[in-house]
């Protein structure tokens, strides 16, 4: 259904009627199902979720590959590890300072 015309002219539709909004679509992962690649071919930007550890590299480049037509693509690292000593924001430094 994702990849028909009617849903071409409904995201269309919605997109002309809404232009002060930004909608947002959740999709299961790019490579699992085909649905996904059906929806992203109509968007305007995607934000790839990608897990931190698990994700092969090569299946993050596949899966960017399928969507190469869309013209905004960002990505977010999820369950990336916390560091082990120190913090940017000194949260974890003093402690780790500490005597």
């Amino acid at each position: 259904m994702l990849a028909s015309e009617t849903m071409a002219s409904l995201l269309e539709e919605m997109a002309s009627r809404y232009r002060d909004r930004i909608l947002v679509f959740d999709a299961p992962p790019l490579l699992a199902t085909t649905e996904a690649r059906a929806l992203a071919s109509h968007m305007g930007q995607i934000i790839m979720v990608v897990e931190a550890d698990r994700t092969a590299q090569v299946l993050v480049k596949h899966a960017l590959e399928t969507i190469e037509s869309c013209p905004v693509v960002m990505m977010v690292l999820n369950k990336a590890p916390r560091p082990e000593v120190g913090s940017y924001y000194g949260q974890n430094y003093y402690a780790a300072a500490a005597p």
